[in-house]
């Protein structure tokens, strides 16, 4: 949500806000990734309106996710727009499936006409402050979202405990099973074996870092 508004702040929306662009380090710090088709709305950070920042003129983002003002022609977008789908995001990480589910040829008409599922359906036993964030945050009309994507998140968040963060200890991602891994911070550079699918591990010695070595090469060069 921080990494939205200070693009917002900077005229630009990301268009393609889902979990698979949102990447975490060993310190479980969260990164907004894959500006491929984030576009200009404000042209006083200095681009030029419509300005995609990669130059593609095809690909628009990722329907499950798109705000209904997106899918209409010459829209005009905003940081509201990537609010909606970081809200999309939010509710499938809590419930297991996002709130529209249809074909691509139905979602469309989904995100732009029916009623969002409520929340505490498909998941119960949540704070009533944050279904109500999330609704609000998936409000058909942008104005009637949050003005911001970090008082949404702090409106998701202002019931729920934050798991505490234990000295000394990272989170890793089995690249088989997908499962979090705790590890000390001493293994970094070192080999392992994930216990539950018991896949040879081996462990970063920069858990700040996002790229597996090989892609680490690739974006070298």
């Amino acid at each position: 949500a921080e990494a939205l508004d200070f693009i917002h702040s900077r005229g630009v929306v990301h268009r393609d806000v889902k979990p698979a662009n949102i990447f975490f380090d060993g310190f479980w710090w969260a990164f907004l990734g894959d500006f491929g088709i984030a576009k200009v709305f404000d042209t006083s950070a200095g681009l030029e309106k419509g300005e995609t920042l990669t130059g593609t003129q095809f690909a628009v983002g990722t329907p499950e996710y798109m705000p209904p003002e997106m899918l209409m022609p010459k829209a005009k977008l905003d940081g509201r727009a990537d609010q909606y789908a970081l809200a999309v995001s939010v509710y499938e990480m809590l419930a297991g499936v996002r709130p529209f589910t249809g074909e691509s040829a139905n979602i469309v008409v989904e995100h732009a006409t029916m009623p969002v599922p409520p929340l505490d359906r498909k998941r119960l036993r949540l704070p009533a402050s944050l279904t109500a964030a999330v609704e609000r945050g998936l409000a058909k009309k942008p104005e009637e979202r949050f003005g911001s994507c970090m008082k949404f998140a702090r409106a998701v968040l202002a019931d729920v405990t934050p798991q505490p963060n234990i000295p000394g200890v990272v989170r890793l991602l089995c690249p088989e099973c997908h499962r979090i891994l705790r590890a000390p911070q001493s293994a970094g550079g070192r080999g392992g074996t994930c216990p539950t699918c018991k896949t040879a591990v081996e462990i970063a010695a920069d858990f700040s870092a996002l790229w597996r070595a090989e892609e680490a090469g690739i974006m070298a060069t």
